[in-house]
């Protein structure tokens, strides 16, 4: 009975046991108990074993964690405009791209809003490229923040900006963009030496008609854009076909 008893206390129970916390590292469970083994036999030496297995598992998945976040840091840094946190025009074309092709499927609205900043070229030469650069990052947080979440904002190029505007129709398109204008006008942007300074803006507005390819949209925006610098500046103009 001793025997029996020895037996079933140093062998079948931390077999039994060994099992079981296997099967519990395998279904991931990395809290589970795995008791130190005062014997230097085989059983002591499976579970210093499972403590090995469990320490290379954890180092496994800490590793996979950093690699998801470096890639989706990678990825991030990708996407976004190094100046202003924005959206750059290439993950914006991904994106539009999409949006169009839902738009269209389920003949939804869409708009598009190009917008350029007024006479951005005397503001570097007068103040330097870093006042530039505050008007730039300024003026991309001030349109962010009065934008909806499903909206995109994106820097298209030097102080051109682009907006991607979901279930919006010409109307709409207009409406947001003389709400940007007004905005910015009203708007002390502060630059380096605690300097403030006004800007304007130019917008140019297009929606979607049919099957229009996401360039001819922009196309028709862009022209809508270079019509509001052409009467005066400071103004909102909408595309015509």
């Amino acid at each position: 009975m001793l025997l029996m008893h020895l037996i079933r206390k140093r062998v079948v129970r931390p077999l039994v046991d060994a099992k079981n916390l296997v099967v519990s590292l395998a279904e991931g469970n990395l809290d589970a108990n795995i008791p130190r083994s005062r014997h230097a036999d085989e059983v002591g030496g499976m579970m210093r074993a499972l403590q090995v297995l469990r320490a290379r598992i954890m180092e496994r998945n800490s590793l996979a964690r950093e690699r998801e976040e470096l890639i989706t840091q990678l990825q991030a840094s990708s996407n976004t405009d190094f100046l202003t946190g924005v959206w750059n025009r290439r993950a914006f074309y991904t994106h539009a791209q999409q949006q169009m092709a839902v738009a269209q499927r389920y003949q939804r609205d869409l708009a598009i809003v190009m917008f350029d900043i007024d006479w951005f070229k005397r503001i570097n030469d007068e103040y330097g490229h870093l006042a530039g650069d505050e008007i730039l990052r300024g003026v991309a947080q001030t349109v962010q923040q009065l934008l909806r979440k499903v909206d995109v904002l994106a820097r298209y190029g030097g102080e051109e900006f682009i907006v991607l505007l979901p279930e919006s129709d010409l109307q709409n398109g207009m409406a947001v963009a003389q709400k940007l204008r007004e905005a910015l006008e009203q708007k002390s942007f502060v630059v380096d030496g605690g300097q403030e300074l006004r800007v304007t803006a130019s917008f140019g507005v297009a929606a979607s008609v049919g099957q229009q390819a996401l360039e001819q949209l922009i196309k028709l925006a862009d022209e809508a854009l270079y019509t509001a610098k052409d009467q005066g500046r400071n103004r909102v103009e909408m595309a015509v076909e």
